[in-house]
């Protein structure tokens, strides 16, 4: 911990698991921020990482004038892992920032300044836009996502417009709660859960559209499979918890006998025409994209009502990522 005569405004948390490619990228990122450096700490939850995640993080943390630390976790539960980072953090303010998104240079100072004019009483949210310098079409998970914009419009409901990411909240109002959700029937929407819990305690949100942050690396269509079945999965579970079913209408689940026997027909053949066409191309690949994680995100929810334990996706060719490179 802090000696009595040193302190940091807030805590970056960054949530992980075997992206240690991706790491050196978002911290420096957050590193090089307009915020000054003794005052805020960054914080890797890494939730069971197999990859060289430590060694990248040790690598940082000593030539960098932030303090980097990397909490680690055996398992896979984030939610646990970001738990962990809370207990340890410093900060009277907590920042959740994705491991694939890089921040614009005022972001944590928007953020510190936004709690505080606001007594630091709730949630703060920022704007979450595709890099600059992706190449034209590239297909990233908030072309894939339903992201907050559609709740936000609904203007019903405002936690289901939460994000796990490019959000602020101080510390002492999450662990009152009791910090992120590490009951498995949420896993992918932990933040959903929580915005609920904050809801039902009268904490509100307010979001700032020049706190920016930018996802960089082009979708993987075997990752977001799996995130999106995890996505149908849980909603189930919200629906239960929420008593309503808007959170399907939020993620778009749908559950028809008619479609599900059209999906199994017609998934496996859009998956082949990903993969010979390549998945960069938003006006080709999009669709189709779209079609395949909604039998994921189905069949996530039907397994969810029938009581069967998680999976992974059904496997339809060998194939790695469908996009690689990235920038121009």
């Amino acid at each position: 911990m802090l000696r009595a005569e040193e302190f940091v405004d807030i805590s970056v948390i960054i949530p992980t698991r075997n992206r240690s490619a991706w790491l050196p990228k978002c911290l420096t990122h957050l590193e090089q921020q307009t915020y000054p450096a003794a005052r805020f700490e960054l914080i890797v939850a890494d939730a069971g990482s197999t990859d060289d995640t430590a060694s990248i993080i040790s690598r940082f943390a000593t030539g960098s004038p932030v303090r980097t630390r990397l909490i680690r976790l055996e398992g896979p539960d984030c939610g646990a892992a970001c738990n962990r980072a809370l207990s340890e953090s410093d900060g009277r303010i907590v920042l959740f920032v994705a491991d694939d998104e890089l921040a614009s240079p005022r972001l944590i100072e928007i953020h510190v300044e936004t709690q505080e004019r606001r007594e630091e009483r709730g949630v703060v949210t920022g704007a979450i836009h595709p890099h600059p310098q992706l190449r034209p079409g590239t297909l990233t998970r908030l072309d894939l996502d339903e992201g907050p914009e559609p709740a936000r419009d609904q203007g019903v409901r405002p936690y289901l417009g939460a994000q796990p990411s490019n959000a602020s909240i101080p510390r002492r109002i999450l662990e009152q709660v009791g910090g992120i959700s590490e009951d498995p029937r949420y896993r992918m929407l932990e933040h959903v859960e929580l915005a609920y819990r904050l809801h039902g305690e009268g904490i509100d949100a307010t979001y700032v559209p020049d706190a920016r942050s930018y996802p960089w690396q082009a979708a993987q269509l075997d990752r977001e499979r799996e995130r999106h079945y995890h996505i149908g999965y849980s909603s189930y579970h919200l629906e239960r918890l929420m008593g309503s079913r808007a959170i399907l209408q939020r993620f778009r689940v749908r559950h028809s006998r008619l479609e599900t026997l059209t999906a199994r027909v017609l998934v496996p053949r859009y998956i082949r025409a990903i993969r010979r066409r390549g998945a960069e191309s938003l006006p080709f690949a999009g669709p189709l994209y779209r079609r395949v994680l909604a039998h994921d995100r189905n069949r996530g929810y039907d397994d969810a009502g029938h009581d069967r334990a998680r999976r992974s996706p059904e496997p339809v060719e060998a194939g790695g990522p469908v996009a690689e490179g990235v920038f121009r």
